[in-house]
């Protein structure tokens, strides 16, 4: 069963420069922002507070989106989960 809900993710967006706060904006504009324009699945993920936090703060330092990130990680550990199988 899923964590109950804790506030809105609105809550959890940054503002990006050049745009105005509450501005919409189209998934497809998210999944092609600057970004691998072959980004073309969502999927939802509970992460605890504090890993959610962190892996916010460094995406932030880093210029990285959230996405950007999780993309790179689960590429990164499935090439070594193949590697280890071979």
């Amino acid at each position: 069963m899923p964590p109950a809900k804790r506030g809105s993710i609105a809550s959890t967006i940054r503002s990006t420069p050049g745009r105005k706060a509450g501005t919409p904006s189209s998934v497809k504009s998210t999944l092609t922002n600057g970004e691998d324009p072959k980004l073309n699945r969502r999927t939802t993920v509970y992460l605890k507070e504090e890993t959610w936090k962190s892996m916010k703060l460094m995406t932030i330092e880093t210029g990285e989106s959230v996405s950007a990130y999780i993309e790179r990680l689960i590429e990164k550990d499935v090439k070594r989960a193949q590697k280890k199988q071979q």
